[in-house]
């Protein structure tokens, strides 16, 4: 008997896919620029790669009913940012500005080096893809946002791809470079 293909599956091969897209950039990164800030007040590529790990481990440990997220603003809060913000990142990829990343995602101060960031990244996916495939009722999964309180599954799959692909954006192109 053929294994049942539940809907989420395809947004983790989607957010495999972001995922391989930000390791191939910052595979690109030469040291100098894996430990340069992006900018003024930023963090840099070796920062921003364990908070994307970070994120996506806190997902994980979401859907294995190991630690939630705490939410950070109050109901009538997250009800603005969910019906307005949340509707237009998924539609558009673009996140709002001035959003801080939430605690369990900032990272610490020392960077990890460059290929054993790259590796702990690839190990939170694989991690997450097979909690989801033992999970006993991925299609009624919630997982708790931050910002957005209370939201389906496929919905949290969906944030964790444009997260990837927007921290990918801010990647300088190549060693030396600008950010995209």
């Amino acid at each position: 008997m053929p294994s049942q293909v539940l809907p989420h599956q395809a947004f983790l091969s989607e957010h495999r896919a972001a995922v391989r897209e930000f390791i191939s950039a910052v595979r690109q990164l030469d040291s100098g620029a894996w430990l340069r800030p992006v900018g003024p007040r930023k963090w840099s590529p070796a920062l921003i790669t364990a908070h994307v790990t970070l994120s996506i481990e806190a997902f994980t440990d979401e859907t294995a009913g190991r630690a939630h997220m705490a939410t950070v603003m109050n109901a009538w809060k997250r009800f603005v940012a969910r019906t307005v913000f949340l509707r237009r990142l998924l539609r558009t990829g673009i996140f709002p500005v001035g959003f801080h990343a939430p605690r369990e995602t900032r990272p610490s101060s020392t960077p990890s080096p460059q290929a054993e960031a790259i590796a702990a990244l690839g190990e939170a996916v694989t991690a997450l893809e097979s909690t989801l495939a033992v999970h006993p009722d991925p299609v009624h999964c919630r997982i708790t946002h931050p910002y957005f309180g209370r939201l389906p599954l496929i919905t949290g799959l969906q944030l964790l791809t444009l997260h990837a692909r927007h921290h990918q954006g801010q990647l300088p192109r190549r060693a030396g470079g600008l950010p995209r």
